[in-house]
């Protein structure tokens, strides 16, 4: 491959020996250096030999520089900038139209960020000839891309191009994809976190219109907006070149929802959605949901982080039942209750193609933990062979069932912290239970049921009142089968009325949860085993017995 063309230099100028050869007396000789350093291009490692040579500025040109320094004015963004490669007037030996190389487009970059009046990047400079481009948190800005956009066109080895965080603005996403229309070889295009807005959205509905040859276009966290998504969907209703498309971590609600799901049943070619992290929920999420009954090409859709809860959930199951695509799904962390699993359950039960669900960091609890293994050993036809639930625990159901299905066949399982449980074939104890700690029924419930502290304080504050009395208590753990006497029904008012006003408030049962907590880690730490541990267990299992019904119910499902 041939070297690029190096300027005539000044002979014998060197950095080192610079200021030597121009004098030492004046301020005239320190900016000469200062400019030479600023004015060096970037070393050259000759093919075949260790030796480095440094491509110095022509001492005609510094002068003339120096000359100018005075009158020149720093750039505005964009303001003396325009895409006309004319008007740039590239030297012959700064480029080959005809027969593109990789040192060419280098020069090419070179010479676009001396007219930008940009800092040249080294990393996207050394990387001009390779397959890819990855520049991550590199602020270099809307000229700077500008820069890059003029070396792309003169460029056919990049085909990947991922510009992360590099706060390109919409002015310089402008520059990037005029550049694409003209080059056809680039077919992935990643430019998350680049605050895009609104005006980026618009120029990429555009672009997807018209462009053919791109396959992968993530444009992750860049502040789009619900409004945002009509040019998205206008863009892909006419695209059918694009295989994976991201749209994670921006701030679609439930009018993006709705405006994407028509543009994503009639695509025909995306393989891969990713509409992670943002605000799908109520008829956004069932939106996103029921474009899965009519397309029949997309196989993996990531919807973690979204707020799909009941309703999305319902919709869910009702596309998965005429779903025949769908190899990969993710709902980790949407608020998915074991009501909403269990609708979800059904809707798995008639889907054969699925092999990937995630589901983790939902509040769905060891009976429907339990609940999704009990349906797979039940459903042969099940295609699942990879099964995430992550930070959700698990109990000894779990854990029988799991044993029983890998010796069906093999399938990767992926749960949280396992409950330990008593003999099923030991006594529940009496129906009234009479502890000196009562706090520990009360928050072992909490935390068996995946509840937060506050969902607990509103399932017993009956009156709305904001603050539970004694009777409350009572009557709400009773209702759970919960039968507390009435002297440990005095101990936990005495723990946790802290101004013996006769009511909790949700301060008061906060503290009381923070001090349980305290003490049972200091009794772990010491490595004790007292009745405590023993009651919790008991508790655990008197649970799990009461949730038999809902569960083996949940297996069959409703339906829908």
């Amino acid at each position: 491959m041939a070297e690029p063309t190096v300027p005539k230099l000044a002979v014998g100028i060197t950095t080192r020996n610079y200021s030597e050869t121009v004098g030492n007396s004046g301020a005239l000789a320190s900016k000469r250096l200062q400019l030479q350093k600023r004015h060096t291009l970037p070393v050259i490692r000759n093919p075949g030999t260790t030796r480095e040579r440094t491509m110095l500025v022509p001492e005609r040109k510094l002068s003339r520089t120096l000359e100018k320094q005075k009158d020149v004015k720093r750039l505005s963004p964009l303001s003396d900038c325009n895409f006309d490669l004319d008007a740039w007037n590239f030297e012959d030996d700064e480029l080959d139209s005809a027969k593109p190389t990789c040192f060419s487009c280098q020069n090419v970059y070179l010479s676009a960020c001396r007219r930008a009046s940009v800092v040249t990047s080294r990393q996207l400079w050394r990387q001009l000839h390779k397959s890819s481009v990855l520049l991550d948190h590199h602020q270099i800005g809307p000229l700077g891309t500008k820069a890059l956009a003029v070396a792309l066109v003169y460029n056919s080895t990049i085909t990947s191009l991922e510009l992360r965080e590099c706060h390109i603005q919409p002015e310089g996403l402008q520059y990037l994809l005029e550049a694409l229309e003209e080059n056809s070889f680039v077919s992935i295009l990643k430019v998350p976190g680049n605050h895009l807005k609104s005006a980026g959205a618009r120029m990429i509905g555009r672009f997807l219109k018209t462009n053919k040859s791109l396959r992968i276009l993530d444009v992750g966290e860049n502040d789009f907006e619900d409004q945002d998504a009509r040019y998205f969907a206008e863009g892909l209703q006419e695209n059918q070149g694009l295989e994976e498309l991201g749209l994670s971590k921006n701030r679609f609600r439930e009018q993006g929802g709705v405006l994407l799901e028509k543009a994503l049943a009639r695509n025909s070619s995306l393989l891969k959605v990713d509409l992670s992290w943002n605000h799908l929920r109520h008829i956004g999420s069932v939106a996103i949901a029921r474009f899965l009954e009519s397309n029949t090409m997309v196989k993996t859709l990531n919807l973690a982080w979204n707020g799909f809860g009941l309703d999305g959930c319902y919709q869910m199951a009702k596309s998965l039942k005429l779903n025949k695509t769908l190899i990969e799904l993710d709902l980790s962390s949407n608020r998915i209750n074991f009501d909403a699993f269990s609708l979800l359950l059904n809707g798995l039960s008639h889907n054969i193609t699925l092999e990937v669900l995630r589901i983790g960091q939902n509040p769905i609890t060891c009976d429907g933990a339990a609940a999704i293994l009990q349906t797979l050993l039940h459903q042969p036809t099940y295609g699942i062979q990879e099964l995430d639930l992550y930070d959700i625990s698990v109990d000894q159901r779990f854990l029988s069932a799991l044993k029983d299905l890998q010796t069906q066949r093999p399938v990767k399982v992926t749960h949280g912290h396992i409950v330990s449980g008593l003999d099923p074939q030991m006594s529940l104890g009496p129906e009234v239970m009479n502890t000196d700690d009562p706090l520990l029924l009360l928050f072992e419930y909490t935390k068996g049921r995946n509840l937060r502290l506050i969902d607990l304080f509103k399932s017993l504050d009956k009156d709305k009142s904001e603050t539970i009395t004694r009777g409350e208590f009572r009557n709400g753990l009773k209702s759970v089968g919960l039968t507390l006497s009435n002297q440990s029904l005095d101990v936990l008012m005495q723990r946790l009325d802290l101004n013996r006003d006769g009511h909790v408030d949700f301060e008061e049962l906060l503290v009381g949860q923070k001090d349980y907590a305290r003490k049972a880690a200091k009794r772990r730490q010491r490595g004790e085993v007292d009745m405590t541990a023993a009651l919790s267990e008991l508790l655990k299992d008197k649970l799990r017995m009461r949730s038999g019904t809902s569960w083996r119910q949940s297996v069959t499902g409703k339906q829908i």
